[in-house]
């Protein structure tokens, strides 16, 4: 089950206590993620989902979850906030914050594409948790005030965004925020900005600080503070996704873990690597299949298959059907 650290959640009970009289339902929810985060403990995503659908239910406002941007705290970004800040320009600290993304939501995993012009951030996942636009926006637009509190002097306008949900009746408020060079019904929703704005340096460069704080993260990653499957699902996911090879080794020396440290993790969790990779395989190809045009060798490729023949029979595996015959039926409904 996707969770949000307290911090984030966090975020979303000061969203709740802007609402006059909120319905009793309201304050049900309210008072259940108040006690989880109390404890400091994890608060599931449907859980934090259905606090935000009552929220712009009782306000009546369908922007309500860009009022996140305003809300924003650098306390939100917990034990990254430091070597975020301490990246040497912006384009690096967002580096650092799609690297340990899954410490604050281990649902909606951030990844970095760069090109020669711009850097794009994707929130992958975020599509498929089946979330209203407005814990989408909450997501979005604290991504967009934390590179504005980065670069308060020359706070970055971004050159495009994506939305995976359809485009609103009133975008002027979303126009405010990421610019006019919006695109809706996305297959992914992304957030771009151009690579001026990336190398710009942040004043609170300092890369001796950097070091430190980023060993204390993968300290933190390496204790049992957290459980290590979505973790490892995150970077298995993210890799996957970008057409990379993943393996046990790999990934293991990303954490600072040896191979077997690792394994054994996760067969405390009752999983293994293996089995990770091959839910991200499926719900990777359950999405390309499903939203895009993609040729069925091409998704293959991408999920590291030694051929069509191997997706061929995965696909049955998992979906009772051929891969062709899985986007026919999903493209007739």
């Amino acid at each position: 089950m996707p969770t949000l650290a307290p911090s984030c959640a966090q975020v979303i009970l000061r969203l709740a206590a802007s609402v006059n009289d909120p319905s009793p339902y309201l304050q049900q929810l309210y008072s259940s993620i108040t006690s989880k985060v109390d404890k400091d403990s994890r608060v599931a995503v449907a859980c934090v989902a259905k606090l935000i659908e009552a929220i712009t239910q009782a306000s009546e406002n369908p922007d309500i979850g860009l009022s996140s941007y305003d809300l924003f705290k650098p306390g939100q970004l917990s034990s990254q906030l430091y070597a975020i800040m301490s990246s040497a320009c912006l384009g690096d600290a967002l580096k650092v914050a799609t690297q340990y993304s899954m410490l604050l939501s281990d649902g909606a995993p951030l990844t970095c594409i760069e090109h020669d012009d711009s850097l794009t951030l994707q929130f992958l996942r975020m599509e498929s948790l089946n979330v209203s636009r407005q814990y989408i926006d909450c997501c979005m637009s604290t991504m967009l005030a934390m590179t504005h509190w980065l670069l308060p002097w020359e706070p970055p306008v971004p050159v495009a965004a994506t939305f995976s949900y359809a485009r609103p009746n009133d975008c002027t408020l979303l126009e405010s925020l990421f610019g006019e060079n919006l695109g809706f019904s996305s297959r992914l929703n992304t957030i771009t900005f151009s690579a001026s704005d990336t190398v710009k340096v942040l004043a609170t460069a300092n890369p001796e600080l950097k070091m430190y704080h980023l060993t204390h993260l993968n300290a933190e990653v390496s204790k049992r503070q957290c459980r290590i499957t979505p973790i490892v699902r995150n970077i298995v996911f993210v890799g996957l996704n970008a057409g990379c090879i993943v393996s046990l080794d790999k990934t293991a020396r990303e954490l600072n873990f040896s191979s077997r440290t690792l394994q054994g993790r996760l067969e405390e969790e009752s999983t293994c690597f293996k089995d990770i990779v091959d839910q991200c395989r499926r719900d990777i190809a359950c999405q390309l299949l499903s939203t895009t045009a993609e040729p069925v060798v091409v998704i293959s490729e991408k999920l590291s298959f030694r051929g069509t023949s191997s997706f061929h029979k995965a696909c049955v595996r998992w979906f009772g059907c051929s891969p062709g015959h899985y986007r026919n039926a999903v493209s007739a409904h």
